[in-house]
């Protein structure tokens, strides 16, 4: 709340600027690699704040000329989020990244005040649902020498069917991605 004072202050004179404040407490992936600490910083003019691992970009804040505030992913990697077992967890929530505003009345005088801005990442595991139809597996006993195929059988062909698993499912990905070599059927 801005009280302004004996002199006014103009629309003009309200300056808005984002400003880091501390660690995210964030952690990022980007690729194969391992989590990593998310840093964060602000461009000189304190109107974007990056969240980075090492030097690609996770998200970014955006402050435009009208005081709007937008939160941004890149897709350049994803938030780690703690609890594997959850795909739809909210992330820390991140605090270290302030609004400043700065007043300046007509004859000069200047009163600032910083407040913490409040984000939150919520996570997109993979989902899984049926697809498809399961196929009842079925072989063919015939041609074996006494109905089965047993030791009796040497030489006999093999008999097998088989059906690919990957028909049973239809795999929602996430934001996070999934590699084929994360796929596993037990």
């Amino acid at each position: 709340d801005v009280t302004e004072g004996a002199d006014g202050v103009k629309d003009a004179n309200y300056e808005y600027t984002l400003v880091v404040d501390g660690a995210s407490g964030l952690k990022g992936i980007v690729g194969d690699a391992a989590a990593a600490d998310i840093t964060l910083t602000a461009n000189d003019a304190g109107t974007v704040v990056t969240g980075s691992v090492g030097t690609t970009s996770i998200f970014t804040v955006t402050l435009n000329d009208s005081g709007t505030v937008t939160l941004a992913l890149t897709g350049n990697g994803s938030i780690a989020h703690d609890d594997t077992t959850e795909a739809d967890e909210l992330s820390t929530v991140l605090t270290a990244i302030n609004a400043h505003l700065k007043v300046t009345d007509n004859d000069g005088d200047v009163a600032e005040h910083d407040r913490a801005l409040s984000f939150q990442f919520e996570d997109d595991g993979p989902i899984i649902a049926d697809k498809g139809t399961i196929a009842t597996l079925t072989v063919d006993e015939t041609f074996a020498t006494n109905g089965s195929q047993d030791s009796e059988d040497t030489g006999v062909a093999s008999v097998t069917s088989t059906y690919k698993l990957a028909d049973l499912f239809d795999v929602t990905e996430g934001a996070d991605g999934v590699k084929d070599a994360n796929y596993e059927y037990t």
